[in-house]
């Protein structure tokens, strides 16, 4: 996925726009073009397409995961979960995307950072809702996770403030903060 998205990632200098992932490149020209539309194929059929496929066949056999059959064909995908969130491996799924694009196609460091904090929250809220683990301990275990990840893009977003301002006691008391984490 990350590198289908990254055909798509460019950057103007001087006017030329260039690859983001091969930054000697040129953007748009007939070889960059023709792996835009191979791209675009790709990341509709695996991207989004099998996904949604996944999702469709779960739909259909939502009152026969018990089976031994759907087990043994899908198991690996919705073992560990409550039985009513089978689909929870989507849900994950969606995030990792969702982060991976603004991490992609955002520019600006500080609204990657917004956006990536944002979507952590709704994914921390969502969790919290859901509970999508049979065992407790993996519950607590993704939510210290997202809440880790949360906690870093904060911090990095106060260590971006403090650089911009040039002020280093701010820059030392938000690393003495890091340092209480762990």
């Amino acid at each position: 996925a990350k590198a289908v998205m990254a055909v798509f990632a460019t950057e103007t200098i001087e006017g030329v726009a260039y690859l983001k992932s091969e930054v000697g490149t040129r953007a748009y020209t007939n070889e960059h073009k023709i792996a835009m539309a191979v791209a675009v194929v790709y990341a509709f059929v695996f991207i989004l397409g099998v996904p949604i496929a996944t999702g469709y066949i779960y739909f259909l056999n939502r009152d026969r995961m018990a089976h031994r059959h759907i087990r043994a064909t899908f198991g690996f995908l919705f073992e560990g979960y409550r039985p009513k969130l089978f689909y929870w491996e989507l849900v994950v799924l969606l995030r990792k995307v969702l982060i991976l694009a603004v991490a992609l196609f955002w520019d600006d460091a500080f609204l990657q950072s917004i956006a990536a904090c944002f979507l952590l929250v709704a994914s921390i809220v969502v969790h919290v809702a859901c509970m999508p683990y049979e065992e407790m301990f993996l519950n607590v275990a993704e939510l210290a996770s997202l809440v880790a990840l949360t906690m870093l893009v904060l911090l990095s977003m106060m260590l971006w403030y403090a650089r911009l301002r040039s002020e280093p006691v701010f820059a030392f008391k938000a690393a003495k903060v890091c340092e209480g984490c762990y």
